[in-house]
């Protein structure tokens, strides 16, 4: 009977630390992707850097829509982004992270919004390569 106990034991143990693992890797591959996210639509003058860096495929890329698609926008715009805490689901290797945005431009002038978008739900497909959460696919509402 002990004995049995004792397995018990170790068997609940170690589903713990497998639940704690999990949900750590989770927790590193939303923020890792939010920080790609956040460089992806502020800095877009880092877009090779971020291919280079294994955090985005070109394909990925090219399904970003940034500060230069909006025909309002001026260089002189101030930029208001947010992205919410978002959430993820992951097979250790590859994952789909799901966060909303709002991407927000401010004319200097008037202080009013001249364009963006406003908490837009997008999914976002990764995979782990080079010890790097990659996106290799994102899908936007519109």
């Amino acid at each position: 009977m002990n004995r049995k106990r004792r397995k018990i034991r170790i068997f609940i143990a170690g589903l713990v630390v497998l639940l704690l693992v999990y949900i750590a890797i989770d927790v590193r591959m939303i923020a890792s992707v939010k920080s790609t996210i956040r460089t992806l639509y502020l800095h877009p003058d880092q877009d090779q850097t971020m291919i280079d860096d294994y955090r985005v495929t070109d394909d990925a890329l090219r399904k970003f829509f940034r500060r230069g698609a909006y025909p309002l926008s001026k260089d002189e715009d101030a930029v208001q982004f947010r992205l919410s805490i978002g959430s993820g689901f992951h097979s250790f290797v590859r994952g789909t992270v799901w966060v909303n945005y709002t991407f927000v431009g401010i004319d200097p002038d008037t202080g009013l919004s001249s364009y963006g978008s406003s908490n837009v739900p997008i999914r976002l497909k990764v995979k782990l390569h080079h010890w790097q959460w990659q996106i290799i696919d994102k899908h936007e509402e519109a």
